[in-house]
Formats: C-alpha cells, sequence, structure tokens
C-alpha cells in the first residue's frame, strides 16, 4: 500500500482533515479572541509572581493578577496574552523587567470585550500572528491535500 494507491488516498484525505481542522479552529478562536477584546481600560496589578519555566531550562514564567473597571463594576484577571495566563521562556533578565513594568500596584491598561467585560489581557499577543501556533499542522494539513488532489486528478 503505498500513498498514491486508493487506499493511500484515503489515508492522505483523513490526515490532512486531522491536520487542517484543529488548524483552522486554532486560528478562528484566537482570531475572534483578539478582535473581540479592543476596549482598553485602566488596571491596577494586585499581584504578581515567578516561578521557574517547567518548559526550559534556566527560564521562568510571570504570572500577573490585575483588577480593573468597566461601567461601575470591579473585575479580576491573569490573562497577560490572548488565552493565556502567564509570560513563559524568560531570561533572568527579562522577568526582572517584567516584574517592575507589572509592579504590584502599578496602573496599566488591560483589554476587554465590551460584551463580556471579565474577558481581559495586557498584551495583543505572544505571537506574530493570531493562530501562530496553527502554521505548522495548516502547512502540513494544505500538503497533504494537496497530495489527495493531484492523486485524485491522475
Amino acid at each position: 500500500m503505498g500513498i498514491f494507491d486508493k487506499n493511500g488516498q484515503k489515508v492522505l484525505l483523513a490526515l490532512a482533515v486531522l491536520a487542517l481542522v484543529p488548524a483552522i479552529g486554532l486560528f478562528a478562536l484566537t482570531a475572534s479572541y483578539q478582535s473581540a477584546a479592543q476596549t482598553p481600560v485602566q488596571a491596577t496589578i494586585v499581584e504578581t509572581n515567578s516561578e521557574p519555566d517547567p518548559d526550559y531550562d534556566y527560564a521562568f514564567e510571570l504570572h500577573v493578577t490585575y483588577e480593573y473597571e468597566y461601567e461601575g463594576k470591579t473585575y479580576e484577571s491573569n490573562n497577560i496574552y490572548p488565552l493565556q495566563e502567564e509570560m513563559s521562556g524568560l531570561s533572568e533578565s527579562e522577568l526582572q523587567e517584567a516584574k517592575q513594568t507589572y509592579a504590584e500596584g502599578t496602573n496599566v491598561t488591560a483589554y476587554i470585550d465590551a460584551e463580556n467585560p471579565g474577558t481581559a489581557r495586557l498584551k495583543e499577543s505572544n505571537a506574530p500572528g493570531a493562530g501562530a501556533d496553527a502554521i505548522i499542522p495548516l502547512v502540513f494539513g494544505l500538503v497533504l491535500m494537496g497530495l489527495f488532489v493531484v492523486r485524485a486528478l491522475t
């Protein structure tokens, strides 16, 4: 069984779909979250703490909790980036700089979704574009889909 026989063609299609569906979903989720959370509000840092980053040697994570008010109601959040609660992979110097930026009592700008003001973030994105984590499965799925189409046409 090769990838270009009838059974292989079905495998290509299945792999392409398995790669594309979550990639497209991640793009859509991140893009909708980014576009919705655009109303700036003043926030105050309530707590800042750090810990070693479990994903990297000699790196740290920073966790920040902040309060903000919108239309007379007070909210609390800990999202720094869209859908992410920490800054990760920080070197010691980056950690110290971030701790100064987000020191307890500091006033910062948070971005909320006016229709869901309990959802907030401090930064636009932690990636070059919405859904950047979906690039590899998206490219992989598109290559597999291309192979499927080429096989179907020959």
